[in-house]
């Protein structure tokens, strides 16, 4: 192309206009060329006044809008959905927006240039488009800018990250500093400065430990609640100590507190199977249980649903039963199939003596057992020797203590329910259901019969337990059927 000398005079405003531009565009010629040819495309599509990018521009201000990269927006959703921890999301920031500003450069064809005026360009055009910070003064004597952090304002540090790596990624050196009220300073400094100073390590120890604390302040919703993250391997072993026990009432009761929206003192007339869905849902989503199904037939309530282990069920439907008898319903059956179960729940009067009927039961059990007897721990086999013994030795001293022991217990559960105004057979059956559980038989509560089923049967502990048994109902004005059968040993109310 033919080049043309031009001379002509301009003002000294004009003059400095055209100095700032030729640091953007590289000659003063290029300047020039460039404002005709804008000059030219004004007239022939109109002004910029009605241009798709200023309206897109004042949306953007009416409606306060801020710009953010689809994968920086999906990592934002995988923490909400627990598929991702902030701390590793925080971590990446950096990186990730040094690849965003060279994918940044290239689109505006930016120009790299280590000088203050290149970064106070770049800074501008990201203002304009993120819409994440506000510039407010540039000192160029200094080689400063402060600019305010509009985005992520109660964790400005998200941003200072994303700047941080984005000017990284242009190889501009710098220092930068966050102050109060989401302030940020971010200077330039020359190369040769960056090289021999310790500006660039001193602003890392700063930042890390700033970082400290942000994530510190960041924590899970759970956390907020006071509760601690536990792995499925240490909280099944910590129920399966407690597998035994009951835990309080009142602790039991005040576990609603950590369900986000039940509010029991604000609950209507009609609002117990939304109850429920809160309350089941809320621990389905912290993995207390899973394949939850709730459906109301009938004026009552079917809940199924299944744990990983037995011991983190019983310690559920303590706190499920609970909690809901504070809204008037009452557990009435319950059927088990390994660690799943089924529930059904019916709606009674406020203040029902007898809502808690099946839990009561394990509660008074829970606290008789360590009452009436004492126990040791003694290995198993030497146990079953010293049956052995006293059994083949003298056989009527054996079921006398065995029956004595069934007595003193059956004794005290006798007046304890009397006391309570419960029936004292179906404790006694709970109860041994509950005590004489072991992996060596297997019991089964069927109507108005209970059956064990020995696995290896020694006739020793089949007696022990015959006239335990019958020591037990002798106290309760109960007369029972035992019989036994090979290795089978059957109790009949």
């Amino acid at each position: 192309m033919t080049r043309v000398r031009l001379h002509t005079t301009i003002s000294k405003n004009t003059e400095e206009k055209i100095l700032k531009l030729e640091n953007r565009f590289g000659t003063k010629s290029k300047v020039v060329e460039t404002a005709i040819s804008a000059l030219e495309k004004a007239e022939t599509v109109g002004s910029c006044d009605d241009c798709p990018l200023k309206e897109e521009n004042s949306y953007r201000i009416i409606l306060d809008l801020i710009s953010m990269r689809e994968d920086m927006l999906d990592r934002i959703m995988n923490i909400v959905f627990g598929e991702l921890d902030f701390q590793t999301f925080f971590n990446d920031l950096r990186k990730r927006a040094k690849e965003e500003a060279f994918l940044f450069s290239q689109a505006i064809s930016f120009k790299k240039r280590n000088d203050f005026q290149s970064m106070v360009k770049y800074l501008k055009m990201w203002e304009q488009i993120s819409n994440h910070i506000t510039i407010l003064q540039i000192f160029e004597s200094e080689h400063v800018v402060i600019m305010r952090i509009r985005s992520f304002q109660r964790i400005p540090e998200v941003v200072l990250e994303i700047i941080r790596g984005h000017l990284e990624g242009l190889e501009i050196t710098f220092e930068l500093d966050l102050g109060l009220d989401n302030l940020l300073k971010i200077k330039w400094i020359s190369p040769e400065l960056a090289m021999i100073s310790r500006v660039s390590r001193d602003m890392d120890q700063k930042l890390n430990a700033r970082y400290s604390e942000v994530l510190k302040r960041v924590k899970p919703h759970t956390y907020m609640k006071n509760m601690l993250p536990i792995n499925w391997e240490l909280f099944n072993y910590l129920t399966q100590k407690t597998k035994n026990e009951m835990i309080p009432m009142d602790l039991g009761l005040n576990q609603f507190k950590y369900v986000p929206g039940l509010k029991l003192d604000e609950i209507k007339e009609g609002d117990e199977l939304e109850i429920f869905k809160k309350l089941l849902t809320y621990y389905e989503d912290i993995n207390y249980l899973t394949i939850l199904n709730i459906s109301f037939e009938k004026k009552k309530i079917l809940i199924s649903f299944k744990c990983q282990t037995e011991s983190i069920l019983n310690l559920l439907l303590q706190i499920i039963t609970l909690i809901v008898s504070r809204i008037s319903v009452k557990l009435i059956e319950m059927n088990f199939d390994q660690n799943s179960v089924m529930l059904i729940f019916e709606k009674v009067k406020k203040d029902d003596p007898e809502i808690y009927d099946i839990l009561i039961k394990e509660y008074l059990l829970s606290d008789l057992t360590p009452e009436l007897i004492q126990t040791t721990i003694v290995p198993k086999e030497l146990l079953r020797k010293l049956n052995n013994e006293i059994f083949n030795k003298n056989i009527n001293s054996f079921k006398k203590i065995y029956k004595l022991i069934g007595m003193e217990i059956g004794n005290a559960i006798a007046i304890y329910c009397k006391k309570k105004n419960l029936l004292v057979e179906e404790i006694v059956i709970s109860w041994i259901n509950q005590f004489l559980k072991s992996k060596d038989w297997e019991i089964n509560l069927k109507n108005n019969m209970v059956t064990i089923l020995y696995i290896s049967p020694e006739l020793p502990t089949i007696e022990a337990h015959k006239n335990l048994i019958e020591g037990l109902f002798s106290k309760v004005s109960k007369k029972v059927k035992i019989k036994h059968f090979e290795n089978m040993l059957t109790i009949t109310t």
